[in-house]
């Protein structure tokens, strides 16, 4: 009785579900606008980033392949070299398109929300999983390109289920068709769910005018991709580097093994842990706890949503499930990963089929039905909220170099001499121009073995050491394997540590001459 009684309200009085619907966007706002205005530090991948955006012009950045293996689509690199520009080289600067990006995909999820489920609980928990979901609220403050992924994924689908409705709609959806890959390597996959599903739901309905305009639509998305791919995207596709730093990734087929088969069955709860409880970079390699009990539910839940969504409406079974099956696809030949931070355009798409089996749920009559729906809606928003709650009091920071450098530039004195690990180098060359550290003596790079010999050698090399500054960021617990051995003859003399950084005073005089 309960149940029902919510249910109704939420059916016969709009203005609750548009009030619940304000109040979660500002509290998904909230949650990005709090984790951007942290201001954490750049982690390793970031720092790479950002010195080839300051270092490079708009032309080289566009044309010309990037220097550390880093990969971004030029449309993004514009937009942020722009900003560069406009705002400067500070991190709020640097990541205010991807904040700008989670912010406006935030919005573009209400709208889907109002497009494709019929009832007020499957809105409200797929916007609730939206504004909540630890990955999206991260990434809105990572100067990566994924975020704008995410955006420019949900703005296509919306208006792929839209687009036929609007007077110019297919002129306007083919131009969109043709810019976003441009911004946003992801979106083609996007783009050829859409294109295919239509054409066949056209050629099934026998509809050859709309055929005909559909075929000169993704002829023309063809033809751009073509020229992006030529000027573009076959610098990253020849990057050997890349290709085997996500090899994981790759999809083996045939399944020749049992462990073939895991592959995939992963592959699903890495996706589904990803959408509602990942915070921060997923490890490439690491085990991840997918297999927690809440995990497997969500998953199980996510392939009943496909069942009834397919029951539901094979047009939108299609746009909504195809671009999952061809990021799939493309993974078999190794030209797209699916893992980690390159499927998190696909985040929103497994929320919206979650979201989907709550709302078919509720609207059924029987009452047990709606009551499952409304304990599996509390459920699954409960999930995200557990993490990213305590994130909105302690935003997440894994990687603090920055107070590392200021303590560093407050206790230096002439004559000293810093260390650094190899990790902590693109970070540490992309901040000392702004905290005025480029002029300090680095007498030694340590070498990701961190090996005390190697690091002694190198500073005799630069000359008789006295006062020397260790820094440590990025795969920060395995300082101990250099600053252990370093204590048991030599005395530290200052220390600062924060989240994932930390950096150390040693008097190695005479280190040369043990």
């Amino acid at each position: 009785m309960v149940v029902n009684k919510i249910l109704n309200q939420l059916k016969q009085h709009s203005l609750i579900e548009t009030i619940l619907a304000a109040l979660i966007l500002s509290l998904g706002f909230s949650f990005r606008l709090q984790q951007y205005i942290f201001n954490r530090s750049l982690w390793l991948d970031e720092a790479l980033l950002a010195n080839n955006l300051v270092s490079k012009s708009i032309v080289s950045l566009l044309f010309q392949a990037l220097d550390f293996d880093q990969a971004a689509p030029p449309g993004f690199l514009f937009l942020v070299k722009i900003g560069n520009r406009l705002f400067g080289t500070s991190d709020i600067a640097l990541r205010l398109v991807p904040f700008a990006a989670g912010v406006f995909a935030l919005i573009t999820a209400y709208f889907i929300a109002r497009t494709v489920l019929k009832t007020a609980l499957g809105r409200v928990a797929f916007l609730c999983s939206v504004a909540f979901s630890p990955s999206l609220i991260y990434y809105s403050s990572e100067f990566k390109q994924y975020s704008l992924d995410v955006f420019l994924a949900v703005l296509l689908i919306l208006m792929g289920l839209s687009y036929k409705k609007w007077k110019m709609g297919f002129l306007i959806f083919t131009l969109c068709g043709m810019i976003f890959p441009w911004f946003s390597h992801p979106t083609v996959f996007v783009l050829a769910a859409i294109g295919v599903t239509d054409l066949v739901v056209g050629i099934i309905g026998k509809d050859d005018q709309g055929v005909k305009k559909l075929f000169l639509m993704v002829m023309a998305w063809l033809l751009s991709f073509t020229i992006f791919y030529i000027v573009s995207l076959h610098m990253v596709t020849s990057d050997g580097f890349l290709q085997n730093f996500w090899a994981h990734g790759y999809a083996p087929f045939p399944p020749m093994s049992w462990e073939d088969a895991q592959w995939y069955l992963n592959r699903i709860y890495q996706w589904t842990f990803l959408s509602f409880q990942q915070l921060g970079p997923p490890p490439v390699t690491a085990i991840q706890p997918w297999f927690l009990a809440h995990n497997i539910i969500l998953s199980i839940s996510l392939w009943i949503g496909g069942v009834f969504l397919w029951f539901r409406s094979k047009r939108l079974f299609g746009i909504l499930i195809g671009p999952v099956l061809i990021t799939l696809l493309m993974s078999i030949p190794e030209l797209y990963p699916f893992s980690g931070r390159l499927i998190l355009f696909l985040v929103p798409l497994g929320i919206l089929i979650i979201s989907n089996f709550v709302d078919v749920l509720a609207s059924q009559t029987l009452q047990w039905r709606k009551s499952v729906a409304v304990i599996f809606f509390v459920f699954s928003v409960t999930v995200s909220l557990r993490v990213s709650l305590p994130n909105l009091l302690h935003p997440f920071d894994n990687h603090n170099i920055k107070g590392a450098m200021y303590f560093l530039k407050d206790q230096y004195r002439e004559g000293d001499v810093v260390a650094i690990s190899r990790w902590s180098l693109p970070a540490y060359t992309f901040y000392s121009r702004n905290i005025r550290l480029e002029n300090l003596p680095m007498a030694a790079v340590i070498e990701v073995q961190n090996d005390v010999k190697q690091m002694i050698s190198s500073l005799c090399g630069y000359g008789e050491p006295g006062r020397v500054w260790i820094l440590f960021s990025h795969r920060f617990s395995e300082r101990h394997k250099l600053l252990d051995i370093l204590a048991e003859k030599y005395d530290v003399l200052s220390r600062w540590e924060g989240e994932g950084s930390g950096i150390y005073l040693w008097d190695l005089t005479n280190v040369c001459y043990p």
